[in-house]
């Protein structure tokens, strides 16, 4: 009964940390990692801005195209997402419209 209450435990360890998405590298289209608090990388439907406020009204940080890689920080809002964007040597950090990217 022992060894079975064992197993039964040690079963429950392994499920629960195969669900963690914690450990999960995130990288790039080219295979390089992204730092910790990117949730995934993707890239924009159509072109669009990158804003300081999420808000439609806020100014325009940087302006993207389709081509460009956006690292996605958090989906909370309902119509914005917070996001990172690499342009030159800089990384700029605002918020997209969600209605612009791939579901």
């Amino acid at each position: 009964m022992k060894a079975l209450s064992l197993i039964g435990l040690l079963a429950m360890l392994v499920l629960s940390s195969c669900g963690q998405n914690g450990n999960q590298l995130v990288t790039t289209a080219d295979g390089s990692e992204v730092p910790a608090d990117v949730m995934f990388t993707t890239k924009p439907l159509i072109s669009g801005d990158l804003y300081n406020q999420p808000s439609f009204e806020s100014t325009s940080l940087v302006r993207f195209d389709a081509s460009q890689e956006i690292q996605v920080l958090d989906t909370t809002d309902a119509i914005f997402i917070k996001a990172r964007i690499a342009k030159d040597t800089t990384e700029i950090t605002g918020f997209i419209a969600k209605a612009i990217l791939p579901e």
